[in-house]
């Protein structure tokens, strides 16, 4: 149970705990930490991703960005720690793939798709979920593959992993211009490997 402190204060008296020797369950910690981390606001957990962020090389600043980066993170994320190895991705531009999820995925069959995205997605005019959407209810109909066949190449291409955030959420916060150069420094690495 979740309890605020006036709460504890109120409810909890030394004369009715149990003698008997209490349990550490780390599974109810990180389930607790992680309703803790749902229950603040991005901007209120930037401050502390940056710390651990600055402890894993980044430099990031507390800004829109980082706090788009937190709202893709933020339901998934149990620990701040594991927030900040999750948001690597988005501040390294030279996207390091996974060698599975690259081997797997980013074959050279692949390149059309990834060209065709990449350039639905540059004549975006307005960048948003609804428009993304769009973009791939498009290629679906295009090429007769289903959502998954299309997201995962993408995933990859932009991530190098195949476990990310939400695909969408994920291109919202990344950003148009990241995006599209994502795409096309993938489209070039699968190509220099053929």
């Amino acid at each position: 149970e979740f309890f605020k402190r006036d709460d504890l204060i109120e409810k909890f008296d030394l004369e009715h705990l149990g003698r008997s020797a209490s349990m550490f369950d780390m599974d109810k910690l990180l389930a607790l930490n992680s309703k803790h981390i749902q229950n603040k606001s991005p901007e209120e957990l930037a401050d502390p991703l940056l710390f651990h962020l600055k402890d894993m090389g980044i430099n990031a600043k507390n800004d829109n960005f980082t706090q788009g980066v937190i709202q893709t993170l933020q339901p998934r994320s149990k620990t701040l720690v594991e927030m900040a190895q999750g948001a690597i991705f988005y501040y390294h531009d030279d996207v390091k793939f996974e060698e599975k999820a690259a081997n797997k995925f980013l074959k050279p069959e692949i390149v059309t798709l990834l060209e065709k995205t990449a350039e639905y997605i540059e004549d975006l005019e307005v960048y948003t979920q609804e428009e993304l959407e769009n973009v791939f209810k498009k290629i679906m109909e295009q090429t007769d593959l289903k959502f998954g066949k299309i997201a995962q190449p993408l995933r990859v291409a932009i991530t190098g992993s195949t476990v990310s955030p939400g695909i969408f959420e994920m291109l919202l916060a990344l950003g148009k211009e990241k995006t599209i150069l994502r795409i096309k420094s993938a489209i070039q690495m699968i190509q220099d490997k053929a």
